[in-house]
């Protein structure tokens, strides 16, 4: 066990050091994030805030960046008068467009896992994603990230059983954390 996390505290470190040194970079976001569903669809869906989660991202380049990630994040939403819990695994795959040291635009898409979900509603969800990352420098190499971003469903989620209830989950999330590499 201790020389895998050697093995990866070199190999993190080898990345980093040759970000700095090319005319590509490799970034890695460690973010914890929150969530507001705004869902549509039948059962009156009422918007509410998701508890915290986290997960990593990978950038990929200097100005332009391709980027992808995973997350395992939380989503409640109000049902004809009662709260439903979701957990699913979030993976977006997209563009990074770094307008400074600063600012960025993020654009891409998603595709959600559904872990556990009150309702019966199971399966793959996706969509289309954009927003704006700010990093604050700590230094040539750390930075703290705050990345609000919006998700647009391009799938109608439908539960079983006796009722079957349509949802669309769009939302918006909030990511921050720290960020290595890339951030000159």
């Amino acid at each position: 066990m201790i020389k895998r996390v050697h093995f990866l505290l070199v190999a993190f470190s080898c990345l980093l050091s040759l970000s700095s040194s090319s005319a590509w970079a490799v970034s890695v976001d460690l973010l914890g994030a929150a969530t507001y569903s705004m869902g549509t669809g039948t059962g009156t869906p009422v918007s509410q805030f998701g508890y915290p989660g986290g997960g990593i991202n990978l950038r990929f380049g200097k100005k332009f960046q391709f980027t992808m990630g995973g997350f395992y994040l939380t989503r409640y939403y109000g049902r004809n008068g009662s709260t439903e819990l979701a957990t699913y695994a979030h993976v977006p795959v997209g563009f990074n467009l770094r307008l400074g040291r600063v600012i960025s635009i993020n654009f891409g898409g998603y595709a959600n896992s559904i872990l556990t979900y009150s309702d019966p509603f199971s399966g793959l969800e996706y969509g289309v994603y954009g927003g704006v990352g700010i990093t604050l420098p700590l230094s040539s190499k750390v930075g703290i990230l705050i990345n609000p971003r919006y998700n647009y469903s391009l799938k109608q989620l439908t539960s079983g059983g006796g009722s079957p209830v349509d949802y669309t989950p769009n939302e918006v999330l909030l990511f921050g954390g720290l960020t290595f590499g890339g951030v000159k």
